[in-house]
């Protein structure tokens, strides 16, 4: 793993707390200007990075292997920093050495949606995808990874597409159905997301949310997600049986399992009935 992957994962995971590291971001700026801004950016003083500009710093800077300043200074948690710096011309769809865009970092790694709605606010492309065309992923299927509804309503209410198609021709409800959220998926399908797509192998929004069960009892939330989208599917004229069958065929191809080992939904909620 690159040293700039590194430091920007260890201070991720600080960013509860602020970030420990940002002594290890300044050594990765060549300039001393830029590092200047750098340290405004991070301590939120717009006054000092307003002059660090206008001095010479440039807001869109970026470490040897890519990493820009508002990618070090959302990693150090300093959200009164991150928005100056898009005020200041930032770009949030600079990728790094890496190919991840600061809009899908934030869409996946800051629970708190108010961080993508700053993107947003200043310019930020909802529907911008990854460089590589292998992975053509767009915001929305970053904050479905991370099971984070907020981010996905903000997302969606500035235009992102429900209906996008990512890596291995994956829309984004079935992502978020393979991911095992069934709270977004939900939310997905009740706001336009597409019942009757399948991704590259043929699996199905069913198939894939069929392969989690979730306990009504400690789950309550994901469980009545659960079993509402299994009843909408069954609703629209889904073969639940057939998409019982398949989700268990699909899941020990892929992981190799025997079949005791794969876990799908072998009793359908009440009310739903196998065709």
């Amino acid at each position: 793993m690159r040293l700039a992957t590194v430091v920007l994962c260890a201070c991720v995971a600080t960013t509860a707390f602020g970030c420990g590291r940002p002594g290890a971001f300044e050594k990765m700026l060549p300039r001393e200007i830029d590092r200047r801004l750098l340290r405004a950016a991070i301590e939120g003083d717009t006054e000092e990075m307003d002059t660090a500009v206008k001095d010479g710093a440039d807001p869109n800077a970026s470490a040897r292997h890519g990493t820009s300043l508002l990618k070090m200074t959302y990693a150090c948690d300093s959200k009164v920093g991150f928005e100056h710096l898009l005020k200041l011309g930032a770009d949030p769809h600079h990728a790094d050495g890496n190919g991840s865009r600061v809009i899908h970092h934030v869409a996946h790694n800051m629970k708190d949606a108010g961080w993508i709605k700053l993107i947003l606010k200043h310019g930020g492309d909802p529907n911008i995808t990854l460089p590589s065309k292998e992975e053509p992923d767009t915001p929305i299927f970053y904050a479905c990874f991370a099971k984070n509804l907020e981010s996905v309503k903000a997302l969606v209410s500035s235009g992102a597409d429900v209906n996008a198609v990512g890596t291995r021709r994956r829309s984004v409800v079935i992502a978020s159905s393979h991911q095992g959220s069934p709270i977004v998926t939900k939310w997905l399908l009740e706001n336009g997301a597409d019942w009757t797509a399948r991704d590259v192998e043929g699996v199905s929004v069913a198939e894939a949310e069929l392969h989690h069960e979730y306990d009504a009892a400690n789950e309550p939330e994901l469980a009545a997600a659960h079993d509402w989208i299994l009843k909408f599917l069954a609703d629209k004229g889904v073969d639940m049986k057939a998409a019982e069958e398949k989700s268990r065929e699909l899941y020990q191809k892929n992981f190799r399992a025997k079949p005791g080992e794969i876990k799908v939904f072998d009793k359908l909620p009440e009310g739903i009935k196998a065709q």
